[in-house]
């Protein structure tokens, strides 16, 4: 796939075994480009292993260059996962956690036209 130039500093903090790639839609690339500014401001020397969505939500799995960083970093990622988990990864607008009946996503209202349904957990899905 080819990225846009302002990814390339996240594609190279990628090590092997990793796979060099962003598993995202568009709309969460200015969370991570925001997100590794941050982490890099923190520890400049941070590896990167997985960028994705799962389960609608934002997945960033870094190896610190010392563990004096790690609960820095990790608070800095949540801050980000909880910004993905309201912003569309499509589009980049405002999302809502959203289901087909098979997966599920962050997207915008304009889904909702798409076979795209609003997803709200509830206690009973919880306890089955």
């Amino acid at each position: 796939m080819d990225y846009p130039e302002e990814l390339q500093p996240i594609l190279d903090r990628f090590r092997p075994p990793s796979v060099f790639t962003i598993d995202c839609d568009k709309g969460w690339w200015h969370i991570l480009i925001a997100l590794d500014k941050e982490l890099a401001s923190v520890d400049p020397d941070y590896v990167l292993y997985q960028a994705k969505e799962k389960l609608g939500g934002l997945r960033y799995y870094i190896s610190n260059s010392s563990p004096h960083f790690s609960a820095q970093c990790q608070e800095i990622i949540r801050k980000f996962e909880k910004v993905a988990s309201m912003t569309c990864e499509v589009t980049g607008k405002h999302g809502d956690l959203m289901s087909d009946g098979f997966r599920l996503r962050t997207l915008n209202e304009d889904f909702l036209d798409q076979g795209w349904k609003l997803f709200h957990l509830t206690k009973t899905d919880l306890s089955e």
